[in-house]
Parts: structure tokens; C-alpha cells; sequence
């Protein structure tokens, strides 16, 4: 017995103390930043969890700032800049971009009852939908796409997990040592480290995309360079299955009372997608009997939808595209 046990500890001891390894570099470099709060959420290494970064944000900031102002939806709500919307909105409106990557109506309906339940005025709200992805019935779970523990019930154990899963991917944790040892990105590791690709303002929590804002200085070069991923859209406008279930008409339903009773001044769009799909009449019906005039559908066949250069890729369209949008919808 005594020699299986030396053997088992000779054995196991170097797998302890690398398991110890990882767990400390998981602290100390904190690759997600989530270990320790952060007065900025800019320049990191790899993508992080918008969820939690936003979410963060508004708790860290909100007793000094008094937002008063959120927008919802996915990662294309970067096309909704905070500044610009402040200017269409009362003197004295405080902002706040409330979103989250690949964000489902779930996670919009959460977010906005966390700020109710937390007793924090909404003045005024944007609710941007997308016809891909809004109403997907599973939620994501991907460490990057986990909701913040606050919002979603979740314990902070199965949410820190979620996230030690994603950093002990084998793929994750070669590439990114390889940076923090060499501090050079080689195109193989592109898919992982990602620095300096997008900044946040730290106070609106706005999303800026700064290298394709750099490349865009030249926007003929741009779009040749990207011209394979424009591809060729369907001549005539296909309207896609109805995707909108009785549980999110619910959550849909949850959300005007909240605003009803905060007196809100509210919009709420489907997206312009590259795509040019339109949504189903039986769900554009069920939003307009839900926001009657305060929805509108910007999805098919459309002056936006129509020019490419509308787009960073065929998935995120651009801030002057939202900037139009928010006079159009006339907050």
C-alpha cells in the first residue's frame, strides 16, 4: 500500500501542480477579466464576455453617472453610438449601451427587468431586434456568450466554470501563452488574440470597431479587399418562417409593461441585415399588436440593406446607419 501510494503521488503530484499552474495564470492574467474589476475594458488580449462587461459597467458606473438611457440587443447595437442618440434625446439624458454578443430577447428581457427591479429610471430605451437571432430559442453557452450571474440567477461557481472550460480549450491555452510570452500576434493565432481590435468607452459602454474604422479611412480599398465576403444576395426578397413562440410574446409583453410603468419613451427595430431576408408578417404582426407604432421593421429589401458599404461585414452594419435609423424612428 505505501509503495502505491508513492507511486500515485509520483504520478500525480506534477499534474496537481500544473492544474495549480493553470488556475494561478487564470487569476494572475486574468484573460477574461473577470477576477478583478478593471476602470477600462479596452485593449484585451481576447474577446471578452460582453455580457459581463456590461453588466459590470452598469453597476461600477451607474451611482456617478445615473444612466437614465439603454439600448438593447447584440453586438450590432455598436451601430447605435450613445453620443449620437444623446443628442436626439431631452437635455440631460445619461446613455448606456446595455448590450451583449449574439444577445437573445431573453437576455434583452432580463437585463430590463434587472434595471426595474433595481429601481433605476428608463427614460428612454432602444430595443434592437434581429430576425436571425433575437428569438433562437437556446440561450448560448460558450464562455463568451454567458450571462452575468446578477442578471441571470446563475451562480458565480457555474459562470466561472463556464469560463475555465473556454480557458482550458487546448487551442485557447497555446495561443494565448504564446502571446503573453512572445507579445507577437502570428496569423494563426487571429481566431484567439485579438488586442486592440475593438475599444469601449468606459462610460457609455459604446463599442467602437478601431481597425475597421482605420481601414474604412480608404473605403474603395476596403471593399475590394473584402469583396469575397459580400456575396451576391437573391434577387427577390424571401420571407423567412415565423420564429417568434408564446414564450417570447410573453417576455415581449413583460417588456412594455416595465416601460409602461416607467413612463418610457421607447423604439423598438428589427435590424437592416446584409441578408435581405424579411421577417414573417405573422411576427411583424404579433410586435405591431404588442409597440404598435413604436416598432419598426427595417428588415428585406431597403435603402440600408441595399449598399454594401452600409457594412463592416455581412453581419454588423455601421454607425451611420444607425445615426439614420434613430432619426427616422424620431425619439
Amino acid at each position: 500500500m505505501k509503495k502505491f501510494l508513492q507511486r500515485f503521488a509520483f504520478f500525480a503530484l506534477p499534474m496537481v501542480m500544473f492544474q495549480g499552474l493553470l488556475l494561478w495564470g487564470y487569476w494572475h492574467y486574468d484573460p477574461f477579466r473577470v477576477c478583478r474589476a478593471y476602470k477600462t475594458y479596452s485593449g484585451a488580449d481576447v474577446t471578452l464576455n460582453r455580457d459581463y462587461v456590461s453588466t459590470e459597467l452598469l453597476i461600477r458606473k451607474y451611482p456617478r453617472y445615473r444612466y437614465d438611457s439603454f439600448i438593447f440587443g447584440s453586438s450590432r447595437t455598436l451601430a447605435f453610438q450613445p453620443a449620437s442618440w444623446e443628442r436626439l434625446l431631452p437635455q440631460g439624458s445619461k446613455a448606456f449601451s446595455f448590450d451583449a454578443s449574439s444577445e437573445r430577447l431573453y437576455g434583452i428581457h432580463q437585463k430590463i427587468r434587472y434595471l426595474d427591479a433595481q429601481n433605476i429610471p428608463i427614460k428612454n430605451a432602444l430595443v434592437v431586434l434581429c430576425r436571425d437571432a433575437s428569438f433562437v430559442p437556446m440561450e448560448h453557452t460558450l464562455y463568451i456568450f454567458r450571462k452575468h450571474p446578477i442578471t441571470s440567477g446563475e451562480s458565480w461557481a457555474r459562470f466561472h466554470w463556464a469560463l475555465w472550460c473556454g480557458y482550458m480549450d487546448f487551442h485557447f491555452l497555446i495561443t494565448y501563452y504564446r502571446y503573453q510570452f512572445t507579445q507577437r500576434c502570428t496569423p494563426d493565432m487571429q481566431d484567439i488574440i485579438n488586442k486592440g481590435a475593438i475599444e469601449l468607452d468606459s462610460v457609455s459602454n459604446a463599442t467602437l470597431l478601431v481597425k475597421k474604422e482605420r481601414e474604412l479611412v480608404n473605403p474603395d480599398e476596403y471593399y475590394k479587399k473584402y469583396a469575397s465576403i459580400f456575396y451576391t444576395r437573391a434577387s427577390k426578397t424571401t420571407e423567412e418562417a415565423s420564429c417568434v413562440q408564446p414564450v417570447h410574446i410573453q417576455m415581449l409583453q413583460e417588456i412594455k409593461a416595465i416601460f409602461e410603468k416607467h413612463k418610457t419613451n421607447y423604439r423598438v427595430i428589427m435590424s437592416p441585415l446584409y441578408e435581405q431576408k424579411k421577417m414573417s408578417k405573422a411576427d411583424k404582426e404579433n410586435l405591431e399588436k404588442i409597440f404598435d407604432n413604436r416598432f419598426f421593421d427595417f428588415s428585406g429589401k431597403n435603402f440600408f440593406t441595399e449598399d454594401k458599404r452600409h457594412y463592416y461585414e455581412t453581419s454588423h452594419y455601421r454607425p451611420m446607419v444607425g445615426d439614420s435609423i434613430m432619426k427616422i424612428v424620431q425619439f
